[in-house]
């Protein structure tokens, strides 16, 4: 699946149906599936088009986050998206968390094995994780 010339992470729930994340763009964008038989026709039906983001920390407390168990991060409203551990490739345990920054411009995400992972302008101070483990599984994370 690509959005434009990007390639797109998808998922095939049915024999009628995909899900995809869209990769960073902007714009209108033509979205086209390859398969055995070929690329899909460009049409007018198969546009995607970007909503520019509100930039970060100009939130209006209108929107919030979700977190999954597989490390994705959803937001809703005017919450902005930093990025997220399953879109990385970068998490095999469920995530449990996250933490904002003070200035809203950043967050934190929290694994059941202690991994810390950070996005926009959180540091990244260190996590149970990277320093030999914790010894139950982490249940959350609450900023400072």
């Amino acid at each position: 699946m690509h959005f434009g010339s990007d390639s797109a992470r998808f998922w095939v729930d049915s024999s009628s149906q995909i899900t995809a994340m869209s990769p960073s763009g902007s714009g209108t964008v033509d979205v086209t599936i390859r398969t055995a038989s070929g690329t899909s026709e460009i049409s007018s039906n198969d546009h995607f088009s970007y909503v520019a983001p509100a930039p970060p920390g100009s939130t209006q407390g209108n929107g919030y986050y979700v977190v999954t168990a597989s490390g994705s991060v959803f937001n809703y409203g005017d919450a902005h998206w930093f990025g997220s551990p399953f879109a990385a490739g970068r998490t095999s345990t469920h995530a449990v968390g996250l933490a904002m920054t003070k200035d809203g411009a950043g967050y934190y995400v929290i694994t059941t094995a202690g991994h810390v992972f950070n996005y926009g302008d959180a540091h990244w101070f260190g996590s149970p994780f990277a320093s030999g483990g914790i010894p139950f599984p982490a249940v959350g994370m609450k900023e400072d």
